[in-house]
């Protein structure tokens, strides 16, 4: 798919994969219009930080199945501390309850 297309083509796709900068704190969001996806679509934002970008908000007000990058950003740092420190760290609700405030 070219990017010019998708206005078009995106009726046609099941799972939506954000994993650029659009949308970051302050930063510039997609300039495209979602409405034509499927209500039955996936969309995966990368982005944690806002929690939900501009296109996150939409899509999750036209029905369709949303998720941010949070778990991905815990995740990873939970094997990156690991890899350091031969130590697992336990996530639990309070880590995420802490990590959700500080982004809000």
């Amino acid at each position: 798919m070219y990017w010019e297309n998708i206005q078009t083509e995106i009726v046609e796709y099941d799972i939506i994969i954000n994993a650029t900068s659009l949308g970051l704190k302050n930063g510039k969001d997609f300039d495209c219009d979602f409405s034509k996806c499927k209500n039955d679509a996936i969309y995966i934002d990368t982005i944690y930080n806002p929690l939900k970008t501009k296109t996150f908000k939409f899509l999750e007000d036209k029905g369709v199945k949303v998720f941010n990058g949070l778990d991905m950003f815990i995740y990873q740092g939970q094997k990156s501390f690991y890899l350091w420190n031969k130590i697992n760290p336990e996530i639990d609700d309070d880590l995420i309850n802490l990590l959700l405030s500080k982004l809000k």
